[in-house]
């Protein structure tokens, strides 16, 4: 096959390159893939309900595929080598310490590798507004956004967050549908937008309590 592009002239995002980063990591490394990211990954970062291609307790949600426009429960083959690209199964628990570490919330021992994993690629053109960092989505214009969608054959997720603002989502789906995504990228904006009615709202709310202080000063006093 012929490339369509040369190399470090544009982005493009390929699945299979991760699968081909996990096999590189078990050579260089001598551990599976899975022993490898448990034991560098998940132990130091506390992640305990976290695995990789097989779940570490019975607590497993059935997956569904959508088909003939209905969702159905349906069990997918299992493909090892496609655990890098996209079978990291995890828990809403997990999910909300992995974001903390994200945001720099709580700290942790790969605070510094973290960091540096948002940083995008600017020495290519992005896609759309997005540029790609180490396994995000980077949108580094104005107040900068980093996120990332993943669907595979009976699950799919999102995980997004503005780092300026210490509020992230997380998004885990028993069903293959792209919705994930959109429905992810939709609550960011109105989390976003609802911070600044929250802060009108209380602004307005103590105005009110203290007019009303007043009226009930003077009608007493």
């Amino acid at each position: 096959m012929e490339l369509k592009r040369q190399p470090g002239t544009e982005y493009k995002y390929a699945t299979i390159n991760y699968d081909i980063l996990g096999l590189i990591i078990e050579k260089v490394s001598g551990y599976t893939f899975e022993e490898y990211l448990q034991k560098n990954i998940f132990k130091p970062l506390s992640l305990n309900n976290t695995s990789v291609g097989i779940p570490n307790n019975n607590n497993f949600a059935k997956g569904y595929k959508t088909s003939f426009f209905n969702a159905r429960e349906y069990e997918a083959p299992r493909y090892r080598g496609n655990n890098p690209a996209a079978y990291v199964i995890s828990n809403a628990e997990d999910m909300a310490k992995w974001l903390k570490y994200q945001l720099s919330i709580d700290q942790n021992p790969l605070e510094g590798i973290i960091r540096k994993s948002h940083v995008p690629d600017l020495t290519v053109s992005p896609y759309g507004l997005s540029s790609y960092a180490s396994g995000w989505y980077v949108v580094p214009y104005g107040e900068s956004k980093i996120y990332h969608g993943g669907l595979n054959p009976n699950f799919s997720s999102f995980v997004g967050f503005i780092p300026s603002k210490k509020i992230g989502i997380s998004i885990l789906s028993n069903s293959n549908s792209s919705y994930t995504t959109y429905f992810g990228n939709t609550i960011m904006g109105y989390i976003n937008t609802l911070l600044i009615l929250r802060f009108c709202s209380i602004f307005f709310l103590i105005n009110t309590c203290l007019l009303n202080v007043r009226n009930l000063f003077e009608k007493h006093f």
